[in-house]
């Protein structure tokens, strides 16, 4: 629980941080808690990490734009964020190379961390998705697979599905993300359900 400043000037930070983002400091105080630098004051209910995960860089920004030394929890997240961030950068440049004459979009998590985050590592991203039409699916997944990626599911019962019911390919790269080609926006649609 260490400030670059003195004790009294972080907790002042601290509370103005609680009143703008009454979230922040509970988590800040979860992760000393959690790495047992301190024990949890009687009154005051820590955050779950679980509940937390993959906020650690956005966190840890605020607190140390305050000089507040975030935990050790906080900084090992955001240095997880980064790295993350780093290898959807690389894969989204191979993607971009592979499918130069497929014409995709960037949708969900990936295209919300570069357009609503103050940085992209500060939106948790477990996988890249995009869209592209469906007549272009066998298409991208040869460019893809020509470029590294290979299938999570293979088989005749995934290609069923996947021309049936499915809405997404889903592969992965040796070492890089996981990409998800969706070519329809949902599975099949149960017929009582379809707009007519």
């Amino acid at each position: 629980m260490s400030s670059r400043r003195n004790p009294q000037a972080a907790l002042d930070d601290l509370a103005e941080l609680r009143r703008q983002e009454p979230w922040a400091p509970l988590v800040w105080l979860g992760s000393l808690v959690s790495e047992s630098q301190i024990a949890p004051p009687a009154n005051v209910t820590i955050p779950d990490p679980e509940a937390t995960r993959g906020l650690g860089a956005a966190i840890a920004d605020r607190l140390a734009a305050r000089d507040i030394e975030p935990g050790r929890g906080l900084r090992r997240q955001a240095q997880r964020a980064a790295a993350t961030q780093l290898l959807v950068q690389t894969d989204l440049e191979r993607l971009s190379s592979a499918l130069d004459r497929i014409p995709w979009m960037l949708f969900k998590g990936c295209d919300l961390a570069s357009r609503a985050f103050a940085r992209p590592d500060h939106r948790p991203v477990a996988d890249i998705d995009i869209l592209i039409r469906e007549h272009d699916l066998e298409q991208a997944r040869s460019a893809l697979e020509a470029a590294g990626w290979s299938a999570l599911y293979d088989g005749p019962r995934s290609e069923r599905y996947l021309k049936s019911e499915g809405y997404c390919w889903q592969a992965v790269r040796p070492g890089g993300s996981v990409l998800e080609v969706h070519y329809r926006l949902w599975g099949s649609v149960p017929e009582e359900l379809a707009v007519r």
